[in-house]
Parts: C-alpha cells; structure tokens; sequence
C-alpha cells in the first residue's frame, strides 16, 4: 500500500471566473496564460499580438475595448512571469522577437506599447521563453530557427546559444538554475549549459511523436509524450549517466499514461513532486505521485469541461488552511477560463505541515555576475504560511534600452516569410469577399422590402 501523504488527492473544479475570453489561436507548444497572485496574463486575438491582463482574484470579462499590451508584430506564442517580480512578463512571438513588459501595479487602464526590453537574436518565430528561477536578469529563448538563446536582462544582450536538431516542443530551466533544457520536434532532448557554452546531453528518447520533457529531479527529467505503438507515456532519465549511440540505458523506469492520441501538456511541482497532465482538448487532469520508487497514478480527475490550455498557480499562493496543495487556471474550448483545484482528503480541515515543505522565497539567490563565474547558491525558503498572500514585488528597472541587430534572414527564409504573408492577405482577401456578399445579399432583400412596401401603399 502507497505510504505517499498525497495518496488521498482529490480534485475540484470551480465555477468559470472569466468568460468572452478572447485567446489567441495560433497553434503553439507554449503557453497562451500566465499567472500570479495580482495579475493573469492572456494572449489575445490581436492581429499584431497583444496580451490582456486580468486580476485573477476577482470575477471578470472580455470588453469590445479590452486594454492590452501591444508592441509586437505577430501573434504571442508564449508569456511568462518573473518569479521575482510581480509586473515583469516576458512574451515569445511570431515576429522573432521576445519582449519584457512591465505592467503598472493598478493593472492595464489604457494600452500599454512601451516595453522595458527587445531581444532581437533569432532568425524565424520564438515559440518558448522561461526565467532563470535562481539567478537574477538572466532568460531563455527557443524559436523555430533551431536554437535556444540565453540573455543577459541587464545588457539586453545573448549571453549564449545552443543548436537543437528540430523546432523546440518545450523549454526549462533546472532546479540550480545551471543547465536550460528543450526537446525539439525530432524527439531529442538537449541539455545545454550556458555557462560553459557546453551541450551536456543530446537524446533521442522517444519513436513516436509530441515529446514534451519537465525535471523530475536535480539530476533527472521526465519526458512525456506519444510512443510508436500509439500509447501516451513518460519515462524518466539521469543525465548522469552515459547513454551511448542513444540507447537509453539513462532511462530509469517508463509508467504508460493511456491509449490515447492527443498532445499532452504535463507540469511537475518540484514541491510535492507531483506530476501533472492534461491532454489538449480533454476534461481529465492526470496526477503521478513521483514520491513512489516507480511513480503512480494518485488521480484522475474528470472535470466537465475540456481544455485548451492550462497554467499552475504558484503554490504559495494556494489555501494550506484546507489542505490544498496544487491550483491550476484552465483555458477550456468555450473560451471560458475554470480554476481547478487538488486537495489531500484528511479527518480534519486545517493547516497540516507536512504536505507542505518550505518553498522557495520570490528572491534571486545569486546576481548575474555571480551566476556567470559559476556559483550555484540555493534559493532561500520559508514556510508557506509565512507568505503575504498580497505582495507585490517590483524594483526600479535597471535593464539597458537597447536594440540589438537583428538577426541576418537568408533569402530562404525571407521568401519563406513573404509566402507566408502572401497566404494571410489571401486569407484576409476571402474574408473580405465574404463579408461583401454577405452585405450585397442584405441590400437586395431590404431592396425587395421596399418595393414591396411601395406596390402594397400603391
């Protein structure tokens, strides 16, 4: 019998708090929603790409004037928070560009087009962007040009960058903040250390499809994704252990999710060590307890409605008072948006310590220079009942305004772009054409109308 203390998981979803939500539609491997305890931030139906801000403790709604945050040039890909800062939110876009935005405490009361800082460095569109969650002012970027880029905040500047073999499914930094990690559509994960400029691990670890990877561990990861016999599965590997001509003798134990075909998303709390998915277009939220020698599935929830797209709350923000470890904001296919929350069933309703161990403080452990010689210091923690629930945490910016030289575009490529601009004004053409018909339709029948009207009053 499981001795693991979230054995007793349970799931609850609550009412809708947000509806005419007006998400962005494009097809992405990133997230379209970020979240934390003042502000969520969602990409939107914008033909230049903007992001709405919304306040996720209140009941809210889509306005015809919604304000949003405008400044790029195609749609938004990816949207991630500083987990330092309360207003710092970094986007990935279709225009090759990743962008910080620094959002006014009061929220968005008209449109915000000033952003704090441009990285221009990738030659084709930025599917992915993550923080660096030990060390200050440092970012990633993966884009379809087949690199991941690492920044430096301060300078606006690359730092580093690595070539993966395909267009990049996923992105993160791991538990020291020393290594970023992607897996790319050839199903490869490529572990990258910037510091050294040096690639630590390249693997294929799957024959099949839709291979997406989260750490586990500080030395281990978890690939999740589609095998070749059409099972959804994930498989845990350490990268400290050689893995020859891609034999996955690295590979610790594989656990098969379902039969089923759908993208996957999964996130795992490094807290709880809980691993959660969600397939696209799907109501049931999977949760595997890796607290076990061989990870188990604790929880299938069937919620009602299925999902686009899902982000977890930060889990200091959740309510220990009645047992509730995990929260997630769901994107569902109506266009509404649903919290989902995951709570350990005990005699008593109250504050238990043990299910939560201390988290981390939203405070960097190192600078940028100390990141860049090599420290590694861990981040400091305290217990969850500790944290202002209502902080807002901003600094004066300290980043340099600079443009950088935008990336040298082979005429492939340029031609490729044009192509693809070709096809939108056509589409938009059609739509046009559509929208006349439907007008000249209109004006005949009201035509009939009125003559019919005139022979009537004759």
């Amino acid at each position: 019998m499981s001795q693991s203390k979230y054995r007793n998981l349970y799931g609850d979803e609550y009412r809708y708090k947000y509806h005419h939500i007006d998400l962005c539609k494009a097809n992405t491997d990133g997230n379209k929603m970020a979240i934390n305890n003042k502000f969520m931030a969602l990409a939107w139906e914008y033909d230049r790409g903007g992001i709405a801000i919304f306040d996720p403790n209140e009941y809210s709604y889509g306005k015809p004037d919604q304000k949003l945050i405008k400044g790029h040039q195609g749609k938004i890909f990816d949207i991630k928070f500083s987990p330092f800062r309360t207003d710092l939110l970094a986007s990935a876009s279709e225009d090759c560009t990743v962008k910080l935005w620094t959002i006014p405490k009061e929220g968005l009361t008209q449109d915000l087009k000033s952003d704090s800082q441009t990285y221009l460095g990738h030659k084709r569109k930025v599917c992915l962007v993550d923080f660096n969650h030990h060390a200050a002012d440092v970012v990633a970027s993966a884009a379809v040009d087949s690199t991941v880029q690492v920044w430096n905040m301060i300078k606006a500047e690359n730092y580093a960058t690595c070539k993966i073999n395909g267009n990049p499914t996923s992105l993160e930094w791991n538990y020291d903040g020393s290594l970023i990690g992607a897996t790319d559509s050839e199903k490869n994960v490529t572990i990258f250390d910037p510091r050294a400029n040096n690639i630590v691990l390249t693997q294929k670890v799957s024959d099949g499809r839709s291979a997406k990877f989260v750490w586990s561990g500080e030395n281990t990861f978890a690939y999740i994704g589609i095998c070749k016999a059409n099972e959804r599965e994930f498989k845990n590997f350490d990268i400290r252990k050689n893995s020859e001509n891609n034999d996955n003798t690295n590979e610790l134990f594989r656990v098969k999710i379902d039969e089923q075909v759908n993208v996957i998303t999964p996130y795992f709390d490094r807290e709880s060590k809980l691993l959660y998915s969600i397939g696209k277009g799907e109501a049931n939220v999977n949760v595997f307890d890796f607290n076990e020698t061989v990870p188990k599935r604790c929880l299938n929830f069937p919620t009602n409605n299925p999902a686009s797209s899902f982000v977890m709350i930060d889990r200091k923000y959740v309510d220990f008072n009645k047992n509730e470890v995990d929260k997630m904001a769901k994107w569902t296919v109506n266009n509404e948006i649903y919290y989902v929350s995951f709570y350990v069933m005990r005699r008593k309703v109250e504050y238990v310590p043990d299910l939560f161990p201390h988290i981390p403080i939203p405070k960097s452990s190192m600078t940028f220079e100390e990141w860049k010689n090599g420290e590694n210091k861990p981040l400091e923690r305290k217990e969850i009942c500790e944290f202002d629930r209502n902080e807002f945490i901003t600094n004066d910016d300290k980043f340099e305004k600079r443009e950088t030289t935008k990336a040298n575009i082979t005429p492939g490529e340029k031609y490729q772009n044009l192509q693809n601009k070709l096809i939108e004004l056509e589409q938009g053409i059609q739509k046009l054409e559509g929208l006349n018909s439907n007008l000249r339709k209109k004006i005949q029948e009201e035509e009939a109308d009125v003559e019919r009207l005139e022979n009537k009053a004759n």
